[in-house]
């Protein structure tokens, strides 16, 4: 059981997951065209931004008193 804020960011998240995967193949062709740092430059600029941010996730929340509303 989640609540709805959590319901609402996962749904953003596939979305934004579907939008990567069309964009990838055209970044790739065309970043290396101009020059391959270019589009190593800004996959590992993504990778390093996610995995910042995959740090401000919460911990693990088994044993925890769940809350019943997100205020």
């Amino acid at each position: 059981m989640f609540l709805n804020l959590p319901k609402g960011i996962s749904g953003t998240c596939s979305g934004l997951a579907r939008i990567g995967a069309v964009v990838t193949p055209y970044l790739a062709q065309v970043g290396t065209e101009f020059s391959a740092y270019l589009s190593f430059s800004i996959y590992g600029v993504v990778g390093l931004t996610a995995s910042m941010l995959a740090l401000l996730l919460p911990f693990d929340t088994r044993g925890r008193a769940m809350a019943d509303s997100a205020h």
